[in-house]
């Protein structure tokens, strides 16, 4: 037996067991989600998988491996032609901004039953060659008969990614995290020094027009909404260095608690679609 014949389709052998004559009928789903959201994906992982949660019994856990670089694929796993083996779960820290960083798992599997009904879920991060590592894929095999898990898992994961849990109300850019802290982060949370209304030191109209413009529009947001007027509303800082724009701009995210700020520089003007 050859080298390569050895160490083909561990994996895979393993999640056909888990689907035995049901394999044949099984179906994969999968969805993509932005690389720099690994963290509210992994914690509603947690959740939907606590044993505490009794939605899904897991059968099997377990890091996945991709020999000769071939990419995770539950489809090939399931017709048996997969290089990926079953390996020690492998996580990166990433850094919300807080005193602990997210455990995220790099690719992973389970194996599980729920209400009788086997499914298998697969974790996978992008091809790290890529800017901010490419997308995490999430895939989830099962039978036709157990198709709504599929809907509410990916319907949990979607939700957490548009809640953002961990990134809600704070100071944030694409800037990438040293990569001497040992962490990574596809989002950069910043600690902004704190500034009073007192230590803004600008013409007291032009002050007064801030506050109603930013703080008051802020304040009414919803009632503008109701009226069917627009409840966005831009503001550009205009002057040489050393003027107080960037002094301005830490006062006005200090004074708007629970909302999320988005740093964005001169160099990042090409991200402001993703901004």
């Amino acid at each position: 037996m050859g080298l390569l014949s050895m160490v083909r389709d561990p994996a895979g052998r393993a999640v056909r067991k888990h689907f035995g004559a049901q394999v044949k009928d099984v179906t994969v789903s999968e969805r993509k989600f932005p690389p720099r959201m690994r963290a509210d994906v992994q914690r509603a992982l947690d959740e939907l998988l606590a044993p505490s949660a009794n939605t899904l019994q897991v059968a099997r856990f377990a890091g996945l491996h991709s020999a000769y670089m071939q990419p995770i694929s539950l489809t090939a796993m399931l017709a048996g032609s997969s290089a990926v083996i079953l390996a020690p779960p492998q996580f990166e820290e990433v850094d919300i901004g807080e005193a602990a960083p997210v455990r995220c798992l790099k690719s992973a599997l389970w194996l599980v039953t729920h209400k009788g009904q086997k499914a298998a879920m697969v974790v996978a991060q992008g091809d790290e060659r890529y800017c901010g590592g490419g997308p995490l894929l999430v895939e989830i095999a099962t039978t036709p008969a157990n198709l709504a898990l599929v809907d509410a898992l990916f319907a949990a994961l979607e939700k957490a990614v548009r809640e953002s849990r961990s990134y809600r109300g704070k100071v944030l850019s694409f800037d990438a995290v040293s990569p001497y802290t040992g962490q990574s982060s596809g989002l950069k949370v910043h600690k902004l020094r704190p500034v009073s209304r007192e230590q803004v030191i600008l013409p007291r109209t032009t002050l007064e027009l801030l506050d109603r413009n930013i703080l008051g529009f802020v304040q009414r947001r919803e009632k503008i909404g109701a009226l069917g007027q627009s409840r966005k509303k831009g503001l550009l800082f205009y002057g040489p260095p050393g003027t107080g724009k960037t002094h301005t701009l830490h006062y006005l995210a200090g004074a708007l608690p629970r909302h999320t700020t988005l740093l964005i520089s001169a160099e990042q003007v090409t991200l402001l679609g993703e901004y």
